[in-house]
């Protein structure tokens, strides 16, 4: 419990730093760039610290091929990906 309990704390406040990074992003005007590499590093992190977890009960797909792969596609495919394709 107290290893899930990590994990879920740890991948959290990544997520929750990934939004205030989010918001810096549009906030500091020269930042942008190096901000918006490390949002998505941030949420990479965190997306992947909860599929794989600390331990097989802390992940929270119990680290299962089908979640993990689901996860990591996340990671992949991420909203930040189809704008810059779009860009293109």
């Amino acid at each position: 419990m107290r290893q899930r309990r990590r994990t879920y704390m740890i991948g959290g406040r990544g997520l929750v730093l990934c939004g205030v990074l989010g918001m810096l992003q549009y906030a500091a005007p020269g930042l942008g760039p190096v901000v918006g590499i490390l949002v998505d590093l941030v949420f990479a992190a965190a997306v992947l610290l909860f599929a794989i977890g600390s331990s097989r009960a802390a992940s929270v797909v119990a680290r299962r091929p089908l979640g993990v792969v689901a996860l990591a596609l996340t990671v992949t495919i991420h909203p930040r990906t189809f704008g810059s394709i779009a860009r293109a």
